[in-house]
């Protein structure tokens, strides 16, 4: 996490509100394995 003026931003994937944070989970019978996967695909067939 870095703190910029007066805002926190999540760069990297060791910080827990990261999208590339590691986190497995299924959805709709697909395997994910950090939400940044997830809302790509989303993006994609949305």
């Amino acid at each position: 996490m870095r703190t910029i003026g007066n805002y926190t931003a999540f760069f990297g994937a060791n910080d827990v509100l990261s999208n590339w944070h590691p986190c497995r989970f299924t959805y709709r019978g697909v395997s994910f394995t950090c939400v940044e996967q997830f809302m790509m695909v989303r993006r994609e067939v949305a």
